[in-house]
This record gives structure tokens, sequence and C-alpha cells, in this order.
């Protein structure tokens, strides 16, 4: 069970840091909005404050962000609730095996994109 509580930790340690970057990009374009009706600069800035066109742009980022960890399959929940509902020993390595090499992929595919 260690290994597979460091494996959440790290599905969680990724959910975090995409939301983190998410909401810096958020908050930059929350204040980029507001900053472009003129005059002073009030704090804080709400979504609805800002123009319905600039909510959308906000909104899709959110989705987008959404979408984007979903395709990951690094879900620090429902990944692990399967493996707990697993009986067999064998086959409970077996799923955190699939987990690890899923993500190994997708870091593969990630690092020959980028020296491609």
């Amino acid at each position: 069970w260690k290994i597979a509580q460091d494996w959440q930790s790290v599905c969680y340690t990724l959910r975090q840091g995409q939301q983190s970057l998410l909401s810096a990009d958020r908050n930059e374009r929350m204040v980029e909005a507001a900053s472009s009706k003129g005059g002073p600069l009030k704090l804080p800035i709400h979504m609805e404050d800002l123009e319905l066109d600039d909510r959308k742009v906000i909104q899709r980022m959110e989705m987008e962000a959404q979408e984007k960890h979903v395709k990951l399959n690094m879900d620090p929940v429902l990944d692990f609730q399967v493996l707990i509902g697993i009986s067999s020993l064998e086959q409970q390595i077996d799923w955190l095996g699939r987990m690890v090499k899923r993500e190994r992929r997708r870091l593969e595919e990630v690092a020959s994109r980028q020296y491609a």
C-alpha cells in the first residue's frame, strides 16, 4: 500500500500544480480584463464584474484545463477507489502497474515532442 499511497501523492501533486497554473492564468486574465475598462482597478475582481466576452474566455480556459486533466488519467481518487475494491493482491499490483505505465507513456510522449 505504500507504493499506492506514493503514487496517489504524485497524482495529487500533478493536480495541484495544474490548478496553480490555471489560477495564475485566470488571475492574469481577470486583471487584464478589469484593467481594460479604464479607471482605478477595483479589488477583489469578481467574475460578474467582467464583460461577458471576458467571462467566456475565462470559462473556456477553465474547461480546457479540466479536459486536459481528465486526458492525463491521473485522477487521485477514481483509480484508487478501483484499487481498493480489488480483492486479489495480484490484481491490485497489476492495476497499479497499469496506472504507472500509462503515466510513463504520457511522459515519454511529452519528452519525444520536446526533442523532436
